[in-house]
């Protein structure tokens, strides 16, 4: 049959026979299965890490993820749900981000929305939930604990497949094409990829969790001269001796604000550094009423030093972690 008559004949159907219902219903499948098969080889070509790779803005993800421990695993294994509703509505939604890749609109640095944040429920797809060691060194990881308070993975184990690049402000720039597999591999370095103690106090804090160095350390052991009864008191003398000896375990938050340490180096550590900030921005049981009259004594028996790692002498100078009384509201310190 001339491929001319053919076409005439699949176009001039008779609906009214059972032949041309037939034929119908034929060529709607035909087209049906055309439309599927093509609409589900686009999908899969787009859930490809090659795919994610061709928006040049994520080129940095791509290569600190090939450079981790999850460049097995294919972007959507974490990046998208399980189930063919959240896949639909993923793609869905990539659409905007289509629009801005082509209208160069896209934030710098591109940040995952907090929505889109990766939840406990998509690690566990390859992770155990009763895991048991870890190659945490000599950390002590109860992982069965923080699963039970809702702790999600991603609050400790966000470097883990991309280093924190967007949080350190490593593609604010836009210079993407310095971007290489060997850029990717620097950056992937495990001060980075691994958890920051920083968030594990912090956390600790907010969830009035202990902070004692053997509860998660297995070598590390609480000094015996902070077993003293009065150590809280006598604690600042100590840092004045040897700051650096007081860094050695509690260096964490300072890196959250800026800090001239070269002048009154105790005071500025003890306003910038997190674990200080806790008892230093609140009021001292010593300061009772009626402390006024009793101050004056109190200050010399301490020393000035001590006043002033919570006092300015002045108004207009540091505010950061200080008393909003200053001391030259009455006295005149220099």
């Amino acid at each position: 049959m001339e491929p001319e008559r053919l076409k005439r004949r699949l176009i001039r159907v008779d609906l009214s026979t059972t032949e041309g219902r037939l034929k119908f219903i034929l060529v709607v499948s035909a087209l049906i299965i055309i439309i599927a098969a093509g609409s589900v080889g686009a999908i899969a070509a787009t859930m490809t890490p090659g795919f994610c790779k061709s928006c040049h803005e994520m080129l940095p993800e791509y290569v600190t993820w090939q450079a981790s421990s999850h460049s097995q695993l294919a972007c959507t294994k974490c990046h998208i749900e399980p189930g063919v509703v959240n896949l639909l509505k993923e793609k869905m939604g990539a659409m905007k981000q289509l629009y801005q890749h082509v209208t160069k609109t896209y934030e710098r640095p591109i940040f995952l929305p907090e929505e889109k944040e990766i939840k406990t429920e998509i690690c566990f797809q390859c992770h155990s939930t009763n895991r048991e060691y870890t190659i945490a060194g000599d950390i002590i990881v109860p992982h069965d604990k923080h699963i039970k308070k809702h702790v999600d993975c991603i609050k400790c184990h966000s470097g883990v497949a991309h280093a924190k690049i967007a949080e350190r402000g490593l593609t604010v720039t836009g210079s993407f094409e310095e971007w290489t597999p060997e850029r990717g591999k620097k950056e992937m370095s495990t001060e980075f990829v691994k958890p920051e103690m920083d968030n594990c106090i912090a956390c600790h804090f907010s969830r009035g969790v202990t902070i004692r160095c053997e509860k998660c350390h297995k070598t590390i052991k609480t000094p015996d001269n902070h077993a003293a009864i009065n150590w809280i008191n006598i604690h600042g003398v100590q840092a004045r001796k040897d700051l650096k000896y007081c860094e050695s375990c509690h260096n964490y938050g300072m890196k959250m604000v800026a800090l001239n340490l070269d002048k009154e180096p105790v005071v500025q550590y003890a306003r910038g550094n997190q674990f200080c900030r806790s008892c230093h921005t609140k009021k001292p049981i010593t300061h009772s009423e009626p402390w006024m009259p009793k101050h004056g004594t109190w200050a010399k028996e301490k020393g000035f030093t001590n006043c002033f790692v919570c006092h300015n002498k002045k108004p207009g100078e540091s505010k950061e972690g200080a008393a909003q009384t200053f001391c030259n509201k009455c006295h005149w310190f220099e």
